[in-house]
């Protein structure tokens, strides 16, 4: 969700205090500063009172810590609900653009710029840089340092240009289902809707509700998904991503605690599935696809023949797993019943004294120990 967004109510929070060098740093705000502002518990920033519109406020905070002290500055910086130019300086600026087609530029110091609403222009200038273009098409600068630039689905599209420096664009979630597409050729990702240029990295949280990420990939080319770890191809860090959707290619998915949805679509897909009494539903699509379930030890019943459930995958049929366009299976050390479709099958039972039926004559059928 987004966090550092809204300056116009109390207790909003403006920014996170990640100021310091590595270290467990207490911040406060020395006299002097502009009232209505005061550091939390948390080392955030919040505003005590409704900032004004149109403002300017300047903050002087004092940092303790393990590694001694230091002394900084922050501005402030509220604009008008109509157009704005806001200027930075060499200190450290937390600007809002507020509604209006804005211009703002951060110049020195490890800014937070954020647009809102309206066709905005951000440059960070130098220094490490959060910048959020908000609502509507935003063209973003990086500038100098390792800047991050912060994009909600549905936000508009924008252009991007991390400049120098180790630049990454962050896919934030919010409270809804969250989707989006992008396209990874083994060496770089990119977002659909958005224009990137000189950013290095993407990173992905999609906080609440059942999001999605779908792949565009080049004909044939297949990844490796992990849901456990959690890592997808093309991306920095992952989290709270519960459906993947790929594109034509041999793809591997392991799957995870939780409920999931995994879609290989075109291609022979390998998924290598969990024991967590959690519904997840397994696309295989076009294809000759496998599903791994040699982890279980529970009784399991598998019919190939329909999209189905997976009984004794879950306690209940509202908690197990359902296969869809799956042809071969693998199944654990529980005593299993696996029927085959019409289709060709490779049927594995594992261990135990299992019962397997073939759907057509050229299946192949394995017992196993």
């Amino acid at each position: 969700m987004r966090s550092l967004k809204n300056p116009e109510t109390a207790g909003s929070v403006l920014a996170s205090l990640s100021l310091a060098p590595q270290g467990d740093f207490a911040f406060t705000l020395l006299p002097g500063s502009t009232p209505g502002f005061a550091v939390n518990a948390a080392n955030q920033l919040v505003a005590t009172t409704a900032p004004v519109v149109g403002s300017t406020s300047v903050l002087l905070v004092h940092a303790t810590g393990t590694l001694g002290t230091f002394d900084t500055t922050i501005t402030v910086r509220n604009g008008t609900t109509a157009s704005n130019t806001i200027s930075g300086d060499a200190t450290r600026d937390i600007a809002y653009g507020n509604a209006g087609n804005d211009t703002i530029d951060g110049a020195g110091g490890n800014d937070v710029l954020y647009g809102q609403a309206g066709r905005d222009t951000i440059n960070g200038g130098d220094g490490n840089d959060i910048i959020d273009g908000g609502v509507a098409n935003d063209t973003l600068f990086g500038g100098a340092g390792a800047d991050r630039f912060r994009y909600v689905a549905g936000d508009g599209v924008d252009v991007i240009d991390g400049g120098d420096g180790l630049d990454r664009l962050e896919l934030i979630g919010t409270a809804a289902a969250n989707s989006h597409v992008v396209t990874w050729d083994g060496a770089q990702l990119a977002v659909t809707g958005q224009t990137l240029i000189s950013v290095e990295e993407v990173s992905v949280d999609l906080a609440g509700g059942v999001d999605r990420i779908t792949y565009l990939i080049p004909l044939g080319f297949g990844i490796d998904i992990d849901m456990a770890a959690p890592t997808l191809p093309g991306f920095k860090s992952v989290a709270n991503v519960e459906e993947v959707v790929t594109a034509a290619g041999d793809d591997r998915f392991h799957d995870a605690a939780g409920s999931q949805l995994l879609d290989g679509r075109a291609g022979n897909d390998l998924f290598v599935v969990v024991a967590d009494n959690a519904a997840d539903r397994f696309n295989g699509s076009v294809g000759l696809d496998t599903v791994d379930y040699s982890g279980f030890s529970s009784n399991l019943s598998f019919n190939l023949a329909l999209p189905t459930l997976v009984i004794g995958s879950g306690a209940t049929s509202a908690t197990s797993d359902t296969l869809d366009a799956i042809d071969n299976v693998v199944s654990g050390s529980g005593n299993d019943q696996i029927t085959g479709s019409a289709g060709i099958n490779n049927l594995i039972g594992g261990a135990g004294d299992d019962v397997i039926s073939a759907g057509n004559q050229n299946d192949l059928l394995t017992g196993g120990a």
